[in-house]
């Protein structure tokens, strides 16, 4: 092979720990897509066309991203396009009829019998509202039975095996060198999907007062989200580059919501056995975990359950960004850093200064894929998002440049 990269070449290099010829781009994956009023302003923007029955992947819009449009990855110029399963929807109640900024509310359940809320185009959870309910407010006395009786959606209906299908050969016909992620099959993991069956705060006092309550819930997420990958893998695993776990936010603003001894008791084993089950799915894809805020004391942890990547590396929340790649550089791929919250809204000035700080620390050594390290709100100017990726591929170039892998 000659000396031209592809973007599968600087993908695949990237997640194996080698030195491709720049730092990889990714936008619009199961944790970083725009809010659908900023992905309208986008639109706007590069004189798009709005077509909402085309781009609209979720259909139910029971999220604030419910889009997914390849032409703005194509003017950001990143290197990873993705495939879903369909079971995008599992967690979306049925908003289609909400209008954003309506200054209306509207209420409806997801597949899971989870309560949400649409309220100035925000989905939030309905407090109280969560499907597995137990007789006594008594956590200590809770009854595993009413965990045993729940009935889980169906993994067969939930995987639109045609679309998937469609949309695989759409990019294999017009995305032939682009590297292929897998989109997750939730939206939640483990700990944050028991939350939403059970409860937040059940669940936190399950943990210390009843564990086996959260045990049994974990293991029946875990035989659930492995009957989707089987469908859905089985159709695209030989195909995909890198598979996105479900998201598991552990971690809040400068602490974590849980300690980390609390992901080995309950999760780690899950985990494991899912990530092992998706390489043999998807023997050439490398798998990423997910969680918001401060990660720090769970790295080595999810490392240890089988993740080859990372995202988001938040900033702002008391991560150490510097000590997470001296620690964890050559084991592990960090994906996201771009913070979302503060240079995207002020100046394309402040966005480039971002860029320059992100690549600074993450860049050398490889085993590094910049994007959004969560969804971007309405209040990001997208003159300052092109500005970042346009930088982003100036500064994130290798010398002297290699050949492709």
């Amino acid at each position: 092979m000659g000396t031209e990269w592809t973007s599968r070449d600087r993908v695949r290099a990237t997640l194996a720990g080698e030195i491709p010829d720049r730092v990889p781009l990714s936008f619009w994956g199961s944790q970083c897509g725009p809010h659908d009023i900023l992905y309208w302003r986008i639109l706007e923007y590069y004189g798009l066309p709005r077509d909402d029955a085309q781009y609209n992947f979720r259909k139910n819009k029971g999220h604030t991203v419910n889009f997914y449009d390849d032409r703005i990855n194509d003017k950001f110029g990143t290197d990873i396009r993705y495939v879903w399963s369909g079971a995008t929807d599992v967690n979306s109640p049925n908003f289609r009829t909400f209008k954003p900024d309506s200054g209306e509310d509207i209420d409806g359940e997801d597949l899971y019998g989870v309560g949400f809320r649409a309220t100035g185009y925000q989905v939030q959870v309905v407090p109280g509202r969560f499907p597995i309910k137990q007789e006594t407010e008594n956590v200590e006395e809770f009854s595993l039975d009413p965990i045993e009786h729940y009935r889980f959606p169906d993994p067969k209906q939930l995987v639109r095996v045609d679309e998937l299908r469609e949309r695989l050969a759409f990019l294999k016909k017009h995305y032939p060198n682009h590297a292929l992620g897998a989109r997750a099959i939730n939206s939640f993991g483990l700990f944050e999907q028991t939350c939403h069956l059970i409860g937040h705060e059940n669940t936190f006092m399950a943990i210390a007062l009843n564990p086996q309550i959260v045990h049994r819930c974990a293991e029946r997420l875990k035989e659930f989200f492995l009957a989707i990958y089987e469908i859905y893998l089985g159709e695209c695993g030989k195909d995909v580059d890198l598979v996105e776990l479900s998201g598991d936010d552990y971690a809040g603003t400068f602490m974590s919501m849980v300690s980390a001894e609390t992901y080995v008791e309950f999760y780690m084993q899950h985990y494991q056995e899912i990530i092992q089950r998706i390489k043999e799915l998807a023997p050439n894809a490398k798998v990423m975990f997910h969680s918001d805020g401060n990660i720090m004391k769970f790295v080595e942890h999810w490392i240890d359950s089988g993740a080859d990547a990372i995202h988001s590396c938040e900033s702002n929340v008391g991560n150490d960004h510097r000590e997470m790649k001296r620690r964890w550089g050559d084991r592990v791929t960090f994906m996201g850093a771009l913070d979302v919250k503060t240079p995207m809204q002020k100046s394309v000035e402040k966005t480039e200064e971002e860029i320059r700080l992100k690549m600074e620390i993450f860049k050398p050594g490889g085993r590094f894929i910049l994007c959004p390290e969560n969804h971007l709100q309405r209040d990001c100017k997208v003159e300052c998002l092109h500005r970042a990726f346009e930088y982003a591929r100036q500064l994130g170039i290798y010398a002297p440049v290699g050949a492709g892998v």
